[in-house]
């Protein structure tokens, strides 16, 4: 996977269960309606980042950085 750097972007209704998420680094992006589910996260950072009525259960987090990340109304079931 290549490694990507995101600046004020926006996802809305992507399933990245199915689709890939390029890995890398995303800053100040809105993710709305986005299905994680099961998705590999590892690695990644996420910096000031919105996620909205967004399905996160059973994500691969290892090494997944939050850094002022905000979540609202998200379904975040078999995090570790």
């Amino acid at each position: 996977m290549a490694e990507t750097f995101f600046q004020d972007r926006e996802f809305t209704s992507k399933d990245f269960s199915t689709e890939d998420l390029l890995q890398g680094e995303f800053e100040n992006c809105y993710f709305r309606k986005c299905t994680f589910l099961g998705t590999k996260l590892s690695k990644m950072t996420f910096s000031e980042c919105i996620f909205e009525n967004c399905e996160l259960s059973n994500a691969d987090l290892t090494g997944c950085s939050f850094r002022e990340v905000t979540f609202t109304d998200c379904k975040m079931l078999g995090l570790r």
